[in-house]
């Protein structure tokens, strides 16, 4: 097939690329059903995040748009972008929520009585934080990574000041041992 022989067989789609200021990297625009839109504009472009991976919720989402079969490809992909944008907002206001209820347990555990009951409700509540801060930690190492290709990675003061800042962190001054430094 030539270069150009997919414009017949796809006649209403078109593929762009869009330069990106800071980066020397461009984003690839694929249009599939010509300029037409089916869906309402939404008020960000769809970025699907690692974390929600192993949420349940987030597959029954997917799987109840996905199967419509009366809407066309873009239409679901921009309603599991809304869908997706609103359920992770709610579920991390949620996880906040969560997050400082847990605490507060915490802290009235530790000021009670030490009791075996109370040790076993201790581990729970830690293990349900510990849950909760990994997810939190998951999302912001992806948003992170968001703005290492927004932000670019040609020879920049950003790229050098990100490659120093791991270079000092994996930097090992000495060794220890029984008495002292080696």
């Amino acid at each position: 097939m030539a270069k150009n022989d997919w414009r017949l067989l796809f006649p209403d789609c078109s593929v762009e690329t869009i330069p990106m200021a800071l980066s020397d990297h461009s984003a690839i625009l694929l249009k599939l059903e010509g300029d037409a839109r089916s869906c309402a504009p939404r008020r960000d472009y769809f970025k699907f995040d690692s974390c929600w991976a192993n949420e349940e919720q987030c597959r029954e989402i997917m799987k109840r748009i996905w199967e419509k079969e009366d809407d066309s490809f873009s239409a679901k992909v921009g309603e599991i972008g809304i869908s997706l944008g609103d359920w992770q907002r709610s579920r991390r206001g949620q996880a906040k929520r969560e997050e400082r209820r847990l605490r507060s347990y915490l802290l009235r555990l530790d000021s009670g009585s030490v009791m075996d009951m109370s040790c076993e409700l201790r581990r729970k509540a830690l293990v349900d934080l510990k849950e909760i801060m990994d997810k939190d930690e998951n999302y912001w190492l992806q948003r992170s990574r968001v703005a290492w290709l927004k932000d670019g990675d040609r020879n920049s003061s950003f790229f050098h000041a990100r490659a120093n800042r791991r270079r000092k962190k994996n930097w090992i001054e000495g060794l220890q041992r029984d008495g002292g430094l080696v």
